[in-house]
């Protein structure tokens, strides 16, 4: 059989063109490490160490440790909490650097730098780490090297990679992929040698090092995969080469040489996104067992939304009784737990899956099975057979198959005789395996090398292979910008940053108590209105003056509604573009005012409510808004909002309370691609400013999902990294309107909360805990006001940036 390798088909935008060919994998159940011991002492008190890594699994884990005794030694790691780490003990005295910020996404690539000159006067500039480019704060009690310390690494002792020694036994394995690994002896440098921003894109992409190695120094690229001893090969020229341990370069699924690195990221599977009793391994590409005599399922780490690809599976045990499905992302983190068919759950919120039973062939679609031998034949055990499943979301179509021939006389590249033929192909999916017993299953999406060459038209899971994003650059059209008000004066100022011309201004005191404040071009500057209350519009000539062209001025107004103040307050600030011209819109039964920007779906609309029974106004997004909200401007009514996915039927006032349903509001119309529809109990509310979204891909996401009442909270997939979010108790009294930036907190957990309902302050607690990561967000709380057993929560997302060109956060 063939082996197709489509290496460097493409990266993920890396602006100098500069690629990485190749990552090692780690497997911390083989004990896979590097050794060497180096010949002399190289600077024990000025290096660099760079690396760019996947995580696999979460906990301690060693990324480098230079070892003499268990009295003497320094190792750079991950804490059992996941957070970066150097860790250093001297003759037995231990001290060392933890930061705040957790590094726990495996969903994605990490570029980590520790900056080391202990001979620094400034104790702070002494040990310096940084993730993707940006330099960390470190917990309370961490301590700096002494000056002029000399730490372990660099001195003629064994030093290791992937593992932690000790005299007691290797401990600590790493979990997951290295690539581009780099010490630098006798300099302490910054990411800036190592890593740049793309301009367009914004993404932070890996540059070749060209500097002096030093002493010491070396660089594994892992590209020499001739022999298993050629892994550890330095490229530096030094001549460094490392010792592997317990590494295979046979064919996959064992070969811990793969394609997947930071320029081209690939699906694997995504540990924090399992259910039930399902274990992982191989850079979470097997499923290692499950236990309970149920089916588990294990989403990918990666969604899709449109495109087509190719997988590759084989069953590496004895058993094959586990199922192959692509199901969509609102699936059900609760009673998904022991679901023994995709979609097979009637309490399920939307759980839609087509699936394959691998050890009989049958398919499996919303709980209903073909008949035994209607489609295909089961897949031989032990690793004998490849299967194959070709995914068509452009067309909505599903084929399976085995060694190089599909079920059924199935044809993907003319699209003849799929399994499936009706899947939404405006939906995101994320391939799920429904693991029974100890089913062993081997997965490849091309990181590999496929062993058949996938169907003309379709390609890999992986960035590279990702079509373009509408949007490249989110922050070009919502971005969050915080500012801080003059202490003691009452001084008018101006807010810049961003890279448009706001149309939207959410403006709210982070400090104190104060009212949220909205102003929007239609309106005009000065106009100001309130999410936390009912209050009408009002004009004050001392606060929003003007948008400008990189954000907007403010007068010295310091009053509840103020977005100033005289006291230092710090403020958040969340823009929105609405496009360059305001029109008026007549497809409705009533005429509006209408400034949209179709190329990121928003729109700002003011219109006067009818009079008498129903009707609708045009929106100007060319395609159907998911989420609304309005407000009228001349009385004290409730905010309304519609939310796709609780439907027409339902509305949400801007408070605490749970849903509300009836027509009074959407007349149970969904809106369309040109209209929102108006119920009669929106009759002579008058003049009314309303805000709607469309979905775009890759920029905004808008969904709901079921709390788990778990710290190990649903995995909320969104096909992008948040930088903006808002979520909210559907059924449930009390539930807040919680709001989360990427700029108030700008690592993880998140949980620095606003409340759109509230006039509070700013709130900084572990009980309202989420992670935003490199493809969605993770609860990690139990509250109800996020991740209540059983409750379901809409929410409102906005990107930083979309899955092609993200970093693990």
């Amino acid at each position: 059989m063939a082996l197709f390798d489509t290496i460097r088909a493409g990266a993920s935008g890396a602006s100098t063109g500069y690629e990485i060919e190749r990552s090692l994998r780690f497997n911390d159940n083989d004990s896979t490490n590097l050794r060497r011991t180096p010949s002399s002492d190289g600077n024990r008190q000025k290096f660099t160490v760079s690396v760019w890594l996947k995580r696999a699994n979460l906990g301690e884990q060693v990324i480098l440790d230079a070892f003499r005794d268990d009295s003497n030694r320094t190792r750079l790691l991950f804490d059992a909490l996941n957070r970066m780490r150097l860790f250093t003990r001297l003759n037995n005295n231990s001290h060392g650097l933890i930061t705040e910020n957790i590094q726990r996404d495996i969903t994605a690539w990490y570029h980590l730098v520790w900056s080391i000159d202990t001979t620094q006067s400034t104790s702070s500039n002494r040990v310096r780490m940084y993730v993707n480019g940006v330099e960390q704060d470190y917990i309370s009690g961490s301590s700096q090297p002494d000056q002029n310390e000399s730490l372990f690494i660099n001195k003629d002792e064994l030093h290791a990679i992937g593992v932690g020694l000790d005299s007691g036994g290797d401990e600590a394995h790493f979990d997951g992929y290295l690539a581009e690994f780099n010490l630098i002896d006798g300099q302490q440098l910054t990411p800036d040698s190592f890593a740049e921003t793309d301009s367009t894109t914004g993404q932070y992409n890996p540059i070749k090092y060209t500097g002096s190695y030093g002493t010491n120094g070396f660089y594994l690229n892992f590209s020499d995969n001739s022999s298993t001893s050629a892994l550890g090969t330095d490229s530096s020229g030094n001549g460094h080469n490392f010792t592997p341990n317990n590494f295979s370069v046979a064919a996959w699924p064992n070969n811990d040489s793969v394609v997947d690195t930071p320029t081209n990221n690939f699906a694997t599977l995504n540990v924090l996104d399992k259910h039930g009793n399902v274990s992982t391994s191989n850079g979470n590409l097997e499923t290692a067992s499950s236990t309970g005599g149920s089916h588990f399922p294990i989403f990918t780490a990666m969604s899709m939304r449109g495109g087509k690809y190719y997988l590759e599976y084989k069953c590496l045990n004895n058993d094959n009784g586990m199922i192959m499905s692509i199901m969509n992302i609102e699936h059900d983190g609760g009673s998904l737990a022991t679901d023994s068919t995709p979609g097979n759950n009637a309490s399920a919120v939307n759980k839609v899956g087509f699936g394959l039973l691998v050890g009989s062939g049958r398919t499996s679609h919303n709980g209903t099975l073909s008949s035994p031998g209607a489609y295909g034949s089961a897949l031989a055990v032990n690793g004998a057979e490849t299967g194959m499943c070709a995914v068509d979301l452009d067309n909505g179509k599903i084929w399976w198959g085995k060694e190089g021939t599909f079920f059924d006389s199935g044809d993907p590249a003319n699209g003849t005789n799929a399994a499936f033929t009706t899947i939404d192909t405006d939906t995101t999916w994320n391939f799920c395996f429904h693991v029974l017993n100890n089913n062993n299953l081997a997965l490849n999406w091309g990181q590999h090398g496929y062993s058949f060459t996938p169907p003309t038209g379709f390609g890999r899971l992986c960035t590279a292979d990702l079509a373009e994003p509408e949007i490249k650059n989110p922050t070009k059209h919502h971005e969050t910008i915080l500012y801080s008000a003059d202490n003691g004066s009452h001084t008018a100022k101006t807010i810049s940053g961003l890279d448009f011309s706001p149309d939207l201004v959410w403006c709210k005191n982070r400090s104190r108590a104060n009212r949220h404040a909205l102003f929007d071009t239609l309106r005009g500057v000065t106009k100001r209105i309130r999410t936390d209350g009912t209050d009408a519009e009002v004009a004050d000539s001392d606060t929003l003056t003007s948008f400008n062209s990189d954000g907007f001025s403010i007068g010295a107004d310091t009053g509840e509604f103020g977005v100033n103040a005289n006291d230092g307050s710090n403020f958040a600030s969340w823009n929105w573009n609405g496009g360059s011209s305001t029109v008026t819109n007549t497809s409705g039964t009533i005429s509006t005012q209408v400034r949209a920007n179709q190329t990121c779906g928003f729109s700002i609309i003011e219109f006067t409510y009818h009079t008498s029974g129903t009707a609708n106004i045009g929106h100007g997004l060319g395609k159907p808004p998911q989420w609304i909200i309005a407000k009228t401007l001349s009385n004290t009514t409730h905010w309304v909002v519609f939310h796709k996915s609780t439907g027409a039927n339902a509305w949400f006032n801007l408070n605490t309370s749970p849903k509300n349903t009836g027509t009074a509001v959407w007349d149970n119309q969904m809106p369309t691609n040109t209209l929102i529809n108006l119920g009669f109990g929106m009759v002579n509310q008058q003049d009314t400013i309303m805000y709607a979204w469309s979905e775009i891909v890759g920029f905004s996401a808008f969904g709901r999902y079921i709390g788990n009442g778990s710290s190990n909270g649903p995995y909320v997939h969104t096909g992008f990294q948040p930088a903006w979010l808002m979520y909210k108790n559907v059924s449930q009294n009390g539930g807040q309107w919680f709001i989360r930036d990427n700029k108030r907190e700008t690592g993880n957990p998140n949980n620095r909360s606003l409340a759109a309902e509230a006039n509070t302050g700013e709130t900084h607690s572990s009980l309202v805990d989420t992670d935003f990561l490199s493809n969605g967000f993770k609860l990690r709380e139990t509250n109800e006001g996020t991740n209540n057993n059983q409750i379901e929560y809409i929410f409102m997302a906005f990107a930083k940036h979309p899955v092609k060109y993200t970093r693990a956060v």
